[in-house]
């Protein structure tokens, strides 16, 4: 866990806008403190996104990593980007990114109200949290991870392509490129539950390049131990 220290950690509580504040407020302000100006200035910004909500843009991303996997799957993946309230008004600031991956057999619509499997409105959570000043504005990124066998563990692997490092490479530039981000591993987060916190984990140790803080929720496939938890699950029948 080098390069992570306290800006990582387990939770298992379900994902809320409190999640993604809890997270935001590991990461360092780097280049945002120059786009923030003084206390005051801050103070009438949160007023004014108060009375405002924030926008889903959904864009097709293509992937290099993903190009050429065994099963098929289209190296061009949706990605849903929530965008705080003032981001088209104040065209000089720059955001903090938290990329948030989903679970096994869900898409990026499990996150933003969309069609599918206990979805749930994390926009419309984020917007009320940044109006009552609980969270700093900030972009959240959420792809589309579905594949032909409804998950790919996030990993690097011929069959389902790299995402390791669609996430961490092909993502990040993408996003870094085509909105305000601010481009710094110091304002980067990335999150998930169950099969993606597994990949949270995954990549957040082998790219401490690309992402300061994590924020893990009910992680799966961590067994140190498979045959022996088989045993013992055996034993207790």
């Amino acid at each position: 866990m080098r390069g992570f220290g306290a800006r990582s950690w387990h939770a298992s509580a379900p994902w809320t806008a409190a999640a993604a504040a809890g997270l935001f407020a590991l990461l360092p302000l780097g280049a945002s403190a120059q786009q923030a100006g003084a206390s005051q200035q801050a103070a009438s910004q949160a007023a004014g996104a108060a009375a405002q909500k924030g926008r889903v843009a959904t864009v097709k991303v293509h992937g290099r990593s993903l190009e050429g996997n065994l099963e098929g799957d289209s190296p061009d993946r949706d990605v849903s980007i929530y965008l705080p309230p003032g981001y088209d008004s104040d065209t000089s600031r720059r955001y903090p990114v938290v990329y948030v991956l989903h679970g096994y057999g869900l898409t990026n619509n499990y996150w933003v109200g969309g069609p599918g499997f206990a979805s749930i409105d994390v926009p419309a959570a984020m917007d009320r949290d940044i109006a009552s000043g609980k969270s700093r504005p900030m972009i959240l990124v959420f792809p589309n991870g579905d594949s032909k066998y409804n998950g790919s563990m996030y990993s690097s692997s011929i069959t389902s392509g790299d995402w390791e490092s669609f996430v961490a490479d092909d993502l990040v530039a993408y996003m870094d490129s085509h909105y305000r981000t601010i481009a710094d591993r110091k304002s980067r987060g990335l999150a998930g539950h169950s099969m993606s916190g597994y990949g949270t984990i995954r990549i957040g140790m082998k790219r401490p390049d690309a992402f300061s803080s994590l924020y893990i929720l009910s992680a799966c496939c961590l067994i140190n131990n498979p045959a022996g938890f088989a045993q013992r699950q055996g034993a207790n029948q």
